[in-house]
């Protein structure tokens, strides 16, 4: 019991740091500050954990990492959204 108890609570620790961020990046609607790489290895960290404990059947931390994924999820379709393209300057008709 106490080791479910404790999957459960670390669990959801690290699923729900997320909302910060997500609140942030909508806030400024700018998610620049968020790197990609950390996006790219954090999402497939989580995933393979996900999928490991699949494999293990440990319900409390299968939980965990489907709601961290769905987070994940989400800062990068925001960042894709978000990303600011180089703008290219509009020509006069003088050039």
């Amino acid at each position: 019991m106490f080791k479910t108890v404790l999957g459960l609570v670390a669990g959801s620790l690290t699923a729900f740091a997320w909302p910060p961020q997500l609140i942030r990046i909508h806030r400024h609607r700018r998610a620049d500050d968020t790197a990609w790489g950390y996006l790219v290895v954090i999402s497939v960290g989580v995933s393979l954990w996900f999928i490991y404990r699949l494999l293990t059947r440990a319900i409390s931390v299968i939980a965990a990492n489907a709601i961290s994924d769905c987070f994940v999820i989400t800062v990068i379709a925001k960042k894709f959204q978000l990303h600011q393209f180089p703008q290219t300057p509009e020509l006069t008709e003088d050039q």
